[in-house]
């Protein structure tokens, strides 16, 4: 017992002193507080207009003391390397970079094939292999909450922002300078579109789509394999942290909290308070609600209103967190605004957790990934890793989480009608009508509509009406845009990510690769042929929604999310036994259940599967399953009262 005490203050001290001599350096901060580490001009440096700084800046020293709280921004969690996983900081790469050409002031996008052919448009390739022309076909064992809650999450991990104006707006109109001629020269401006060719049968009379290159991160980056070359930033958190619920700074976290019993801001019908999302205020005007204009919603991330789907959701969580705190409150009733929120906010954190790798994660890659990359649920004793990078993978942002753009459906059910993609794109409207009860008939559309199958096809609301406001914006292709954004990351081509993960190149003729002869048709080589298409037309592996190269990445990226995460639900000391039992009951039928007014009061047992005789639809009151005498301390199947202090 002696030297295994010895052991553990040997240990310990070992953690302090490496603590404080990492690479990370020294500022104040009081964790224990909340207080975020960011420079309050932090976000101010970030203007990439025409050019980009002869060099980069090293990210700036933190210490960091021990707390039972994740920070706003994200740092401190990993005490070695506290910027590790926080917001505005470098993405990080599985391969080298292959950009055409690096200097000290720009990282020219990939343009040239193997051959040193100019690589086909991505317009072309979207026309010959991801428009759908009615061929995409509906996942009919799942409801479409399982795709929703995907892009949901996604805002919670990565967002990749595009470069500026040098008055940091936002740069419009970049078919205005566009010139076919120089379409492969060097550019030091925001602006590469998308070329169109006459022949395109949907954007007539265009000869380009608009594009803006994504912004390069300002801090210093080590796995690109040069020091000049860009590396894109992640404006948000790679941590699993709600963040898209309550912002990625202490800014944003302050303005959407009413600093009264840790509760976040709602206004009329439970929905979140007002915003002033730019593209949602363009449709205004356009989208009279009822004798008035329905109003843009604010959240924690600000694509919050790119659909009512992924609206209902952010609705959905910020409902959940008020529940939650109302009900500590009651049990807990010396608790403090600040401590109730924390509470509240580190509960909501684990529910999202627990959803994502329970029911979520394991239909998208499949048992032989869950297994390979240990993303098992509760199988084992976790192990926190404290070398373990969780810094976004910039593959997976850019390419193979994108994955879910493939199955939006083309229309959503909206009570006993079906409403068309293309009219509900930065449209919250639909959520706000009949007194807040289009929320309701929302949730319920999801939860028995199907989402369409993980493959090549894209709905034409996406290939070719995304954004669209007629007499004001023309639509975007989200395929075309997919393909351009890995090339102005500078990813290899597809097959050097086949070798990455032990799979032969398609120039081998592999097998579990649909429709070969489109990629020979549209690319002057198949060792061309870019991440992203190549990837969607693979064959799912068995039980999985996607191939072999996008599960991998996948896989890859949320093993490092759950073991780096000093903060994980499963982590010892993060949360006690009970509560973890608790917590681990929790399913996203039960969510459902307890934040929306659902048809009949009924919905499935697996909330992400379709309704079926192995999914039955049953009442509310039998999912959660309270007794009556502690129903009003239990939120979503979790009974509060093992937080009682």
């Amino acid at each position: 017992m002696g030297v295994r005490r010895c052991f553990l203050s040997a240990w310990i001290l070992a953690e302090f002193i490496v603590f404080l001599c990492g690479d990370s350096g020294f500022a104040q901060a009081d964790v224990s507080k909340n207080v975020s580490h960011e420079s309050n001009d932090r976000s101010k440096r970030h203007a990439f207009g025409a050019s980009y700084g002869p060099s980069c800046r090293r990210l700036p020293p933190i210490m960091c003391t021990f707390s039972k709280y994740r920070t706003a921004d994200g740092t401190c969690n990993n005490l070695r390397r506290p910027h590790w996983g926080s917001a505005r900081t470098p993405m990080k790469r599985l391969l080298p970079f292959a950009y055409e050409k690096v200097t000290r002031t720009h990282s020219t996008p990939r343009l040239l094939g193997v051959a040193q052919r100019p690589l086909p448009s991505p317009r072309t390739v979207s026309n010959f292999v991801h428009t759908s022309r009615g061929s995409n076909r509906p996942l009919t064992t799942f409801s479409n909450a399982h795709q929703a809650f995907g892009q949901f999450f996604d805002h919670d991990i990565n967002f990749t922002p595009m470069q500026t104006n040098p008055d940091n707006t936002p740069v419009k109109n970049c078919c205005k300078q566009f010139n076919p001629f120089k379409l492969y020269e060097e550019r030091k401006w925001p602006c590469w579109p998308i070329p169109i060719t006459r022949r395109d049968d949907v954007f007539k009379n265009r000869n380009c789509m608009q594009f803006v290159r994504s912004r390069p991160s300002e801090f210093c980056h080590s796995n690109t394999g040069n020091p000049l070359a860009w590396e894109q930033s992640n404006d948000v958190t790679s941590w699993i942290d709600a963040s898209m619920v309550y912002g990625s700074s202490l800014k944003k976290q302050r303005e959407l909290r009413t600093g009264r019993q840790g509760r976040m801001k709602v206004r009329g019908n439970d929905l979140l308070p007002a915003g002033n999302d730019g593209m949602c205020m363009e449709r205004l005007p356009l989208t009279p609600l009822m004798g008035h204009n329905f109003y843009c919603l604010k959240a924690g991330d600000d694509r919050s209103n790119e659909h009512p789907a992924l609206s209902t959701f952010h609705v959905i969580f910020v409902r959940l967190h008020n529940d939650i705190c109302g009900k500590l409150a009651l049990i807990n009733r010396h608790w403090g605004d600040e401590k109730l929120f924390q509470e509240a906010r580190k509960i909501l954190g684990a529910i999202i957790q627990v959803i994502t790798y329970k029911e979520w994660l394991p239909d998208l890659v499949g048992p032989a990934m869950t297994q390979k990359f240990q993303l098992y649920y509760s199988d084992v004793y976790f192990k926190y890793n404290p070398f373990k990078d969780p810094s976004m993978i910039n593959e997976f942002a850019t390419a193979a989480f994108r994955y879910g753009h493939s199955q939006v459906p083309n229309s959503f059910s909206v009570g006993n009608r079906k409403v068309e993609l293309k009219l509900m794109f930065h449209n919250p409207s639909y959520l706000e009508q009949h007194n807040g009860r289009g929320l309701d008939l929302f949730t319920s559309g999801m939860l028995k509509d199907n989402p369409m199958a993980a493959d090549r096809f894209l709905s034409d609301g996406l290939a070719n009406r995304m954004f669209e406001i007629p007499g004001k914006f023309a639509g975007l292709d989200l395929a075309a845009i997919n393909i351009q954004r890995g090339r102005d990351h500078g990813f290899p081509g597809y097959n050097d990510y086949r070798k990455l993960f032990g799979n032969p190149s398609i120039t081998s003729g592999p097998k579990g690769l649909q429709n070969k002869h489109l990629l020979q048709y549209v690319y002057n080589h198949l060792n061309d042929v870019d991440l992203y298409t190549g990837g969607l037309m693979e064959t799912p592996l068995p039980g999985a929604m996607v191939g072999p190269t996008f599960a991998n990445i996948i896989g890859e990226m949320f093993h490092r999310l759950k073991f780096a995460d000093r903060f994980w639900w499963e982590a010892p000391g993060h949360f006690s036994y009970s509560q973890r039992r608790e917590v681990s009951q929790v399913t996203i039928a039960k969510v459902f259940c307890v934040t929306a007014n659902l048809e009949n009061d009924q919905t499935q047992v697996r909330g992400f599967e379709a309704p079926s005789y192995w999914n039955t639809v049953r009442k509310c009151a039998s999912i959660l399953g309270h007794s009556p005498h502690i129903s009003r301390y239990c939120v979503a199947g979790i009974d509060l009262r093992k937080w009682r202090a």
